[in-house]
């Protein structure tokens, strides 16, 4: 039996990043999800390319709930509030809207779900200067969010951590 062991966030603030790079060094962590929306995520990368890990796997932890949208917030309006800021997972399952299928769908509009993923996967790349190790979800699981994922393991050829943890 093997066990995997995955730290999401990087990129969230400092401490979280120190903590990620600290726990790979010391042998605890082998994988860890890049937020790369957040104001960080340039520093982030500075600090990963300075390690040179070779048993370490940097993917995207795609991120619909907390920061800035890596897309202009105009274009994903169902998703940010008045100040261009994602709306919290905390408000968007108390908002009723959410119980329902038909709810959600209107609360994550797919295009818009794309849109966002997509320009996240592509703020990796141009941070990092490769594709991910592997693409996941933070936080909340939606219909339309696990559709835009595969929509990018499609485009992409990034292996998806849902599917990875299904096979194995």
């Amino acid at each position: 039996m093997k066990l995997l062991t995955q730290g999401d966030d990087y990129g969230f603030t400092k401490a979280v990043t120190y903590g990620i790079l600290d726990a790979i060094e010391n042998g605890a962590l082998r994988n860890t999800g890049f937020f790369t929306n957040m104001a960080l995520a340039p520093w982030a990368a500075e600090q990963w390319k300075a390690k040179e890990f070779e048993k370490a796997c940097l993917g995207i932890d795609f991120n619909i709930v907390s920061g800035p949208p890596a897309a202009d917030p105009k274009s994903v309006p169902s998703l940010v509030d008045d100040k261009g800021e994602f709306i919290r997972s905390g408000v968007r399952i108390r908002d009723p809207r959410f119980q329902t299928e038909e709810g959600r769908r209107e609360m994550f509009p797919y295009e818009e779900v794309y849109r966002e993923l997509r320009a996240q996967y592509d703020r990796y790349v141009a941070l990092m200067g490769c594709k991910p190790g592997y693409l996941h979800g933070h936080s909340l699981s939606h219909e339309h969010y696990r559709e835009a994922i595969a929509q990018l393991v499609k485009e992409e050829g990034v292996p998806f951590s849902h599917d990875i943890q299904e096979k194995f």
